[in-house]
Formats: structure tokens, sequence, C-alpha cells
């Protein structure tokens, strides 16, 4: 095994149905046509692994972990030669994507994208997903869209409205922005 050199890593956020895990896998999908190795992780799946599938159960120790493992997956994953790594993450805290950041040991290139969606867009995304459960329901959405306090959340490197946008177009915005040389001269 080899530990690459600054592996890309992409930490997605934003509320219910903005389109996280779609962009977090798009984006592995697109570097690995690329010829490059690439992964995603879901943090909604890493949180399930403590707290289990009934998200009323969730507790902040369940995200903590989830943070934990993503930083544990990130660094086992650069290890075996991964040079771009997308998280997706339910969250808007900027102190969970810290968590995850300050875990992991292997030197990385992280880039913050933060997605918006309209209440009205999240709800018809979430009732045409069979997979959701919860946020199926128009009130729970509405509610985590109410809950939001942007001003708290992370400053992102780049934010996307998705309401009129495909995912790949998403992705290919974020990809322009990683592999531009002059992003980080912001």
């Amino acid at each position: 095994m080899r530990v690459v050199d600054t592996p890309v890593l992409v930490l997605i956020s934003g509320p219910v149905a903005s389109g996280k895990t779609t962009l977090a896998w798009r984006l592995a999908a697109l570097t690995r046509a690329a010829g490059d190795v690439a992964a995603s992780i879901d943090i909604d799946e890493l949180t399930e692994i403590g707290g289990g599938s009934d998200w009323t159960q969730v507790t902040a120790q369940h995200r903590r972990q989830a943070c934990e493992l993503a930083a544990a997956l990130i660094d086992r994953l650069a290890e075996h030669g991964n040079r771009f790594v997308a998280v997706a993450g339910s969250t808007l805290s900027p102190y969970e994507w810290k968590a995850v950041t300050e875990r992991v040991s292997v030197p990385v290139e992280p880039t913050l994208v933060r997605l918006r969606v309209s209440v009205t867009e999240a709800i018809r995304r979430a009732q045409a997903d069979p997979t959701r459960l919860l946020t199926r329901d128009p009130q729970v959405v509405e509610r985590l869209h109410a809950a939001i306090e942007w001003d708290a959340t992370a400053s992102p490197d780049l934010e996307i409205d998705t309401d009129e946008v495909t995912a790949d177009e998403v992705a290919d915005a974020v990809i322009a922005y990683v592999r531009n040389p002059d992003r980080g001269a912001r």
C-alpha cells in the first residue's frame, strides 16, 4: 500500500433532498472515468451503523461516531491509492466537518461544497424517492428546512443552488472548481 500525495477531499453539505449523495456518487464516478482512483462516502449510512435507521433515535454521539468512521475510511482509502474522496453529509454543521478533517491522518485538500434547494423542490424530490422514510412527508421536509440557521453553517468553498440544474451539471461545476489551479486564491 502507498499513501498518495494530497488526495482531494470534497465535503458535501446541504438540506434534505438537495442532491448530496447523488453528487458524491457522481463525482466519484466521473473521477474514475477520468482514470483516477476515487470513492464516495455517505455520512448518513455511517450514522445508521451506530444509530439505526430510525432517525428519531439518532443522537449527537451517533453523529460523532459517523465522523470518526468517515475519517478512518478516508485514511484507508488514501492508503489504497484513492486520489479523490467525496463525502456526502446531512450536516450543515461546521463542527461535524471539522471532526472529520481533524481526524484524517493523511494530508488532504478539503473542499467544502454546500448545496441549496427550495422547499418545494426538496419535497418533490423526496416524494419521488421510494427509499426515503421520514423525509417523504412534506411537513418533515418543511420543518427541517425551517430549522436551518444558514448564518451558523460552515462557509463553503463552493455553493450551488440545485433547483434548476441536473445532477451532471452540479458535478461538472464541482469538478471544474476542484481542478482549477487558482481555487486557493479565492
